[in-house]
């Protein structure tokens, strides 16, 4: 049986051919290594050597701007998470909606299977103790884990080459929580998260920071962390196992249009390598198909 990696990229669309959209005015190597052309709006549906972008409806029939708490509950538990609260909602889970996550994520439904299911983010000690206060208001992903079983990495985990941190280099764990742990390398990250995948059917893991920017965050790493996530993209997309089927996602548009910092209406970004590309090409058109899709693969 086919392992699936799937790398979350929050708030990735495709945007127009314009001096606004970075797949334009930067070079990205994950791209250029593996298309003819750069992806946009207008060019949504590129092939080449079982390498495939396509585009995700990320409207769900709702008026206004797609969010994450929906957007990701659409993905991750395989219905309309917009049509079932009346509205785009987020950054956050609402509340109304805890429920059927708790009942329906991508995790529980693997491990009902008895699939080995991994998310290989890291938390630290902060995260941790966030939680343990009883505060309910906290990200999509961690959520699903804690509902389904599925273990929160922290610190020992991190130090011990077991998952990887949000921002792929452990730079800000340790310029900015003090924290010490190794720093690596863009290509450490993406052949540890590769390993992971190796010994688990099913491995999330989130990268959050392309909607940082977005929202016009962080501006002084701008180029420091897009330079690293292409590295480490570059690198898991070039060194997938035949067993391995890699499919790259995202909730809503955001960073692919540098002239606003709010959320867009294009499409969500879909990339897709390994036995499965094409099967998640023919059938992922929105996202709460990504779900279905994924769950197919495994019956």
């Amino acid at each position: 049986m086919s392992k699936i990696l799937l790398i979350f990229l929050d708030g990735l669309g495709l945007g127009r051919e314009e001096e606004s959209n970075p797949f334009f005015y930067r070079q990205f190597e994950f791209i250029n290594s593996h298309f003819t052309s750069k992806p946009s709006v207008n060019n949504n549906l590129l092939n080449n050597n079982s390498a495939w972008i396509s585009s995700c409806d990320a409207l769900l029939n709702m008026p206004g701007i797609p969010q994450s708490g929906t957007g990701q509950t659409s993905i991750f538990c395989g219905f309309n998470a917009s049509e079932f609260i009346g509205k785009h909602f987020g950054p956050y889970p609402y509340s109304l909606l805890l429920p059927e996550i708790e009942q329906k994520n991508i995790f529980t439904s693997l491990r009902e299977k008895h699939l080995k299911v991994n998310f290989a983010n890291a938390y630290p000690k902060a995260f941790f103790d966030h939680i343990s206060s009883g505060r309910r208001i906290i990200n999509f992903t961690a959520h699903m884990a804690q509902f389904s079983g599925v273990s929160l990495n922290d610190e020992n985990d991190l130090k011990n080459g077991k998952a990887i941190s949000a921002e792929l280099t452990n730079f800000r764990w340790r310029s900015k929580l003090n924290i010490d742990v190794p720093e690596i390398s863009p290509s450490d990250a993406a052949f540890r998260l590769l390993d992971i995948a190796e010994v688990n059917d099913f491995t999330l893991f989130e990268y959050f920071y392309l909607d940082y920017l977005g929202h016009g965050r962080l501006k002084e790493s701008e180029d420091r962390l897009t330079t690293e996530l292409d590295e480490f993209l570059n690198v898991i997309l070039h060194n997938i196992s035949p067993n391995l089927s890699i499919l790259i996602c995202s909730d809503h548009g955001n960073y692919e249009d540098r002239s606003i910092k709010t959320h867009t209406l294009n499409p969500a970004f879909l990339l897709s390598k390994g036995r499965y590309s094409q099967h998640f090409v023919d059938n992922i058109r929105s996202l709460p198909d990504i779900y279905h899709t994924i769950m197919e693969t495994f019956e």
